[in-house]
């Protein structure tokens, strides 16, 4: 629990104020889809995108050595939990291999947290921004809509289900 607390912490004082909110959504996200809970998933969740710090473009390897490092210097050794968070980081993206059952559930849950409605919103104010019409718009956010659903696990598609079709209605209207 001691480095839990480290953890939050630290991504607090790493991470930008909206890489932390999603940090934040992921990790309830993630609570709804694990049949079992772990304190090892809530710190791969932490610090799941820790090496956006650096750079978005080659973030999760990035992250890797940060997490590795803040490990040592917290002198934690536990090899087993060590490489499920390492396996979080490394392949909780879309082109990712999960090798854990963990990380199957943040990766999941990474995807899950944009049919909130709020990141919704927040989504859609981003992609008007990055158009030039009102169309430009709609395909962009009818993609990535269908995008962000098709990379769901089941369960997160069964969950998702309803706010996808919600989603998709406001977009087409």
């Amino acid at each position: 629990m001691i480095l839990l607390n480290k953890v939050k912490i630290f991504a607090k004082d790493q991470l930008s104020d909206s890489i932390f909110y999603h940090t934040k959504k992921v990790l309830e996200c993630a609570k709804i889809l694990a049949d079992n809970w772990s304190e090892t998933i809530e710190i791969g969740i932490w610090l799941h995108d820790i090496g956006i710090t650096k750079g978005k473009k080659g973030h999760h390897e990035e992250g890797c050595n940060i997490t590795l490092d803040f490990l040592k210097k917290n002198n934690y050794n536990e090899e087993k939990e060590i490489t499920i968070i390492l396996d979080i980081i490394k392949n909780h993206g879309t082109k990712g291999s999960p090798k854990t059952k963990e990380c199957e559930i943040v990766k999941c849950a990474d995807k899950l947290w944009n049919f909130d409605d709020d990141v919704f919103k927040i989504k859609c104010n981003k992609w008007r921004k990055e158009t030039n019409s009102k169309e430009e718009f709609r395909q962009l956010a009818l993609k990535k809509i269908d995008e962000h659903y098709n990379n769901l696990c089941k369960k997160g598609k069964d969950i998702a289900k309803e706010k996808y079709k919600k989603f998709k209605e406001v977009l087409v209207l």
